[in-house]
């Protein structure tokens, strides 16, 4: 019940934040620029970046001493359990409304107020920030501080993503960056002791 809550709650505030939109709120962020090769070139080294970042991670750090604690976490308990209804649904719109959020509003907020370093730095921030939720399900501390640097690092990418070529390239790599790096920790480290 506890985790139908949560994903309906999730449900409710990505449809709310999706209203403005069509009321024409900030919809020239929605796409920038055509895609050109400088669109390509910067989408495809961030995604190798994080990619390369994210097996960093897992070989290095979560491998060795959060193995056991990261069944806990939604995504991968889904893998685990092979619950689509998390993985194809549940899972993209969380992400939807993480962009919304901190991305569509926030960022956009800060840059027309602040300009782009603060909107960048700041939307970061609170997009890391966000990623202390995970203190009710880890209880390691280090676990905590690897989501959140490497939240606040991903955060920096997409906002800078969202002021060049808009939201839509934020959610296709957001969604893409984190997904692949739930299943690569379930593959690599999980799958072999079941």
């Amino acid at each position: 019940m506890k985790f139908m809550k949560k994903y309906m709650t999730i449900f409710i505030i990505t449809f709310l934040l999706l209203i403005p939109l069509f009321f024409g709120v900030f919809t020239n962020f929605l796409f920038i620029i055509p895609m050109n090769g400088i669109f390509f070139i910067i989408m495809f080294s961030g995604l190798f970046f994080f990619l390369i970042l994210s097996e960093l991670l897992i070989e290095l750090v979560l491998k060795k001493y959060y193995l056991d604690e990261l069944k806990k976490h939604d995504m991968i308990n889904a893998f685990i359990t092979k619950n689509r209804k998390i993985l194809f649904l549940m899972f993209p719109i969380t992400m939807l409304m993480e962009e919304l959020l901190f991305r569509y509003y926030l960022a956009i907020l800060i840059f027309v107020y602040f300009g782009a370093i603060a909107s960048i730095l700041i939307s970061s921030a609170f997009f890391a920030l966000y990623h202390f939720h995970f203190l009710n399900l880890f209880k390691k501390t280090g676990l905590i501080l690897v989501f959140v640097g490497y939240s606040f690092l991903l955060g920096i990418y997409l906002t800078y993503l969202l002021l060049n070529f808009g939201l839509m390239s934020c959610i296709i790599l957001h969604f893409g960056i984190v997904y692949f790096t739930y299943y690569e920790i379930y593959r690599k480290q999980i799958k072999k002791k079941e």
